[in-house]
């Protein structure tokens, strides 16, 4: 059994529940599973041709999850975390954009053009340099 994370717009779904045991030897049989449990939460991860949603990211243990298929285990922690974009351009010249809001604990840094993941404080902000 592994953990999945719920985030709280998807917490309806699972009756409110926070985190949820799951089964399965891959992402798409844990959903699989989580649909039977809870009817109508994979929707919202899964678009009709059976793909992620492209404002979704899976995380196993604290990786991101390259698809579906990727492998889980006894023990594992998964996240699903939604991508934001958005923001306004600051008054001082600055080219960056602030965007103030909870990424469910999560910042994601591209400096490298690779997906970099570290834990945030509880409403920290995120920076992006364009």
């Amino acid at each position: 059994m592994a953990d999945i994370y719920i985030p709280n717009p998807l917490r309806k779904y699972t009756n409110g529940q926070r985190v949820v045991e799951t089964r399965g030897a891959t992402l798409r049989e844990m959903l699989d599973a989580l649909e039977r449990d809870y009817p109508g939460f994979t929707f919202r991860i899964v678009n009709e041709q059976g793909q992620l949603r492209e404002h979704i990211h899976l995380f196993i243990n604290q990786r991101v999850a390259p698809d579906l298929s990727a492998r889980i285990e006894a023990g594992d922690e998964i996240r699903i975390i939604f991508a934001i974009s958005g923001g306004a351009p600051r008054n001082d010249g600055n080219s960056s954009r602030r965007f103030s809001c909870t990424v469910y604990n999560w910042k994601k840094s591209c400096g490298n053009g690779e997906m970099n993941y570290r834990r945030l404080g509880q409403a920290d902000s995120l920076t992006r340099r364009d």
